[in-house]
């Protein structure tokens, strides 16, 4: 077999296994949403779940079309007979940016927002929360190991969702207490685990997911 057809095969693999990223990140949310939504007046929310699963709907299509086309340009090379070596180092450097983002810390949080379900899924960050806003909005699904952070403060309400993100503290419940007893200003270190729906009042965002570490 020759190495573009492998290149080729290698992407429709990982077309794949994003198609299965972006079903498994979204179906909680997706799931969770009429049940919460169906009580919004004790959520304090201005919506019902049709608005919810359309965002979560858009987004999920967004990775879809995007898995896609990937998966047609790795057809498209096991058709070729002519080497195309462009695609081949294309695809070694996406592995190695793929494996020093899962290593370490080196993408910031800001950066991670651009696809937190797709290319940077599981990469490793460390950012200062600026604070817990946890009472200020609903995620979904609700769970009693999330939290709401930030990256920033923001000045203008036109920049809502743009820092916020979940703090998922289930592998490690202790670090929940020391963010808790911070005031969530602490600095987070863990994984980029996808996205999750958080709403407030009118408002609905997909925000990254962070599965904490440690929070120091």
């Amino acid at each position: 077999m020759s190495l573009t057809k492998a290149t080729g095969m290698v992407m429709i693999l990982i077309a794949a296994i994003y198609i299965v990223i972006g079903i498994v990140n979204m179906g909680p949310s997706w799931s969770a949403a009429p049940t919460i939504l169906d009580k919004s007046e004790v959520y304090g929310l201005n919506m019902d779940s049709t608005n919810v699963r359309f965002k979560i709907g858009g987004q999920l299509a967004l990775e879809i079309i995007i898995a896609v086309v990937i998966g047609l340009v790795g057809w498209w090379l096991t058709t070729q007979d002519v080497r195309q070596l462009w695609y081949v180092y294309m695809l070694l450097a996406f592995i190695v940016v793929s494996m020093m983002v899962r290593s370490s810390p080196v993408l910031s949080i800001d950066t991670v927002r651009y696809s937190p379900a797709m290319a940077f899924y599981g990469a490793k960050v460390e950012f200062d929360s600026a604070g817990d806003f946890s009472g200020g909005w609903v995620t979904i699904p609700i769970d009693q190991n999330f939290r709401v952070g930030a990256s920033a403060i923001y000045s203008d309400a036109s920049q809502m969702g743009s820092t916020e993100l979940v703090l998922d503290f289930s592998i490690n419940p202790g670090a929940l207490a020391q963010f808790a007893s911070r005031g969530g200003k602490a600095k987070i270190t863990g994984r980029v685990m996808g996205t999750r729906v958080i709403a407030q009042s009118n408002q609905v965002f997909i925000v990254p997911t962070i599965q904490v570490e440690s929070a120091g």
